[in-house]
């Protein structure tokens, strides 16, 4: 009997302390929102201030929120810009961005907005620094494929034909 009496009262206690662990509060955690996947790749125009209207393509590789690749521009992809951003659980996908001149690299702020239900990304870039006489432009790009990102998150399959 000693025994029995003593199994009722442990279990008792232990689903004590198991309620006492839920709080007072009945408040819901909510999950973290997702990042979008960007890798892969993207076409469409880049349009600049001085050189006009011109084919652009668009390589993307993340890790996380880190997000880089280069954007190749003119038919030949004869100028590149390499570009280091962050994307962030809006779908903001701002950075910087280089271009290597033939007497200086300029560096031009980024910045733009990733539509996943489009799989698009469009934003601007402006020149900084010593290339602030430099022009800039805005961009249009579509996503063509896309690549698992580095991290445990995946998108659905079937969204995209990977790269």
């Amino acid at each position: 009997m000693h025994f029995r009496g003593l199994a009722a009262s442990s279990t008792l206690a232990l689903v004590l302390a198991l309620s006492g662990c839920n709080g007072s509060s009945n408040a819901a955690v909510a999950p973290a929102a997702a990042l979008s996947n960007v890798t892969g790749d993207y076409v469409g125009t880049l349009k600049d201030g001085t050189a006009g209207t011109e084919a652009a393509t668009l390589t993307l590789s993340e890790h996380g929120a880190s997000v880089g690749g280069a954007l190749l521009l003119g038919a030949a992809g004869a100028t590149s810009m390499a570009l280091a951003l962050t994307l962030d659980t809006s779908n903001a996908l701002d950075g910087s961005g280089t271009v290597d001149t033939a007497t200086v690299a300029c560096t031009f702020t980024v910045t733009g907005s990733y539509d996943p239900n489009a799989n698009t990304y469009d934003g601007s870039y402006a020149p900084v620094g010593t290339c602030a006489t430099m022009s800039g432009g805005t961009f249009t790009l579509t996503q063509q494929c896309m690549n698992a990102p580095s991290a445990t998150r995946r998108r659905p399959d079937a969204l995209l034909a990977h790269c």
